[in-house]
């Protein structure tokens, strides 16, 4: 957990002093129902774009269980934004434990939005499982950019643990989780980063995401799968393709509009063997 008495706190009026004052005395008494209730009331009610309480309250949200990942999230986000207030190390210090915070806070949404979406499988429930699928992607590379940059600095030895995200990556286990469809969910988020900043690994990270996506029915992973491959290649690859529309079909819950959509994108690929055209135009019949 963190303590920080922002440097606004000094000079600042009577009040906000009282507030510092208030959250410091919570802490240190490990009164962290009231610590909290100091951190949001600030944010409330003096100024919701500090960067400094956006962080601490982001940091206390963190360590309340998956429960608190959409306001982990949100104030994380908060903190973010405002980052041009931090100078020097305070910036390098801060910015990764965030970038980690939220990567970890979507990653639970996404979960459990594809949870929801497999346990009722409605327009609503996909969209939203689309998006927090799409932010994970976002974050971890935003991440990885700021570290490989160095932007963010090393990662730091502080309060909390600030191990890299992706710091191990274990092919042999890999490749046999994903073959009985066992990839998590962060795994997965680690795999599309290396496969997106470190070119002599996509392939491997292709093969193991699509040996992933074939032991697993659900329709986001794939469409996960779809929006990776083109991203990190610059290109769809047929393979995944073909996986995708056939368990498009197989489904039958997504829109015909859709399903067409992709068929037509496999059909414009170079080099698609005659068998296989013949599958893509029976879908669109």
């Amino acid at each position: 957990m963190f303590l920080l008495i922002p440097s606004m706190a000094f000079g600042a009026p009577d009040d906000v002093q009282e507030r510092f004052k208030a959250m410091k005395k919570a802490y240190e008494s490990n009164d962290m129902t009231t610590y909290g209730e100091a951190l949001r009331s600030y944010l409330r009610d003096v100024d919701n774009a500090d960067a400094d309480v956006a962080f601490m309250y982001a940091m206390f949200l963190s360590e309340n269980g998956e429960e608190a990942s959409a306001e982990t999230l949100r104030w994380a986000n908060v903190a973010i934004a405002n980052r041009h207030q931090w100078r020097d190390d305070v910036y390098t210090m801060r910015l990764q434990p965030l970038y980690k915070r939220r990567i970890e806070a979507t990653l639970v949404l996404w979960k459990d939005a594809v949870t929801q979406y497999e346990i009722e499988r409605t327009d609503d429930n996909w969209k939203r499982a689309s998006r927090y699928q799409q932010l994970s992607s976002h974050y971890f590379r935003v991440s990885n950019k700021c570290v490989l940059s160095g932007d963010c600095g090393p990662y730091f030895a502080v309060e909390v643990d600030e191990t890299p995200l992706c710091e191990t990556i274990d092919p042999n286990r890999v490749a046999t989780e994903a073959s009985v469809g066992r990839l998590d969910i962060s795994t997965v988020a680690c795999l599309e980063g290396l496969g997106a900043t470190q070119p002599t690994m996509r392939r491997w990270v292709r093969d193991i995401l699509l040996d992933n996506a074939e032991g697993n029915e659900s329709i986001p992973v794939w469409t996960r799968l779809v929006e990776w491959h083109s991203e990190a290649f610059g290109r769809h690859d047929l393979d995944i393709l073909m996986g995708y529309v056939r368990q498009l079909s197989a489904r039958g819950e997504t829109s015909t509009q859709v399903k067409e959509e992709w068929v037509l994108e496999a059909l414009k690929l170079p080099d698609v063997p005659a068998d296989l055209q013949a599958e893509l135009r029976g879908f669109l019949r």
